[in-house]
């Protein structure tokens, strides 16, 4: 008679449910990471948007405009006439509400910018936590409590 070879190609169950096991231990363990990676680049863009708002109302200053008005007042969600800032853009922060203002005057320029997400006010411009570790927005009010948007 002739012997038969076994064909044992694939997997087992049990080795199908240990790679899945091990799967599942690793989302468990990387999926907070992953989330504060990307509340953070959210963050990093919105303070780059403030940046560029913050060249562009500069720049109309430079060139004669006066987006502050007469008396001064802040500007908040597109309420300046500044060339190219007609409409404040959208923030990467998720929330209801979430409103820009620029504050300063014509003369001074911007002294800083406001991000307001669900009636809490970030600072994202000057970034005064530029220099912490690690960095992020300030957060205005309840700051003992909220020190910023970064985890």
């Amino acid at each position: 008679m002739k012997e038969r070879k076994l064909n044992n190609k694939g997997f087992s169950l049990v080795e199908l449910i240990i790679v899945i096991a091990i799967m599942v231990i690793l989302v468990v363990v990387f999926a907070p990471q992953y989330l504060r990676f990307v509340n953070n680049s959210r963050i990093s863009t919105d303070v780059q948007t403030a940046g560029n708002m913050v060249t562009a109302v500069e720049a109309a200053i430079a060139e004669g405009q006066h987006p502050f008005g007469t008396p001064a007042t802040a500007i908040t969600n597109g309420s300046a006439v500044v060339n190219g800032l007609n409409t404040m853009p959208a923030s990467r922060l998720t929330g209801n509400n979430t409103s820009w203002t620029i504050n300063g005057t014509d003369t001074t320029g911007v002294t800083s910018v406001i991000l307001t997400v669900n009636g809490n006010q970030y600072q994202c411009y000057p970034d005064v936590e530029a220099d912490a570790d690690p960095a992020g927005i300030n957060r205005m009010n309840n700051a003992a409590t909220h020190p910023g948007l970064r985890q």
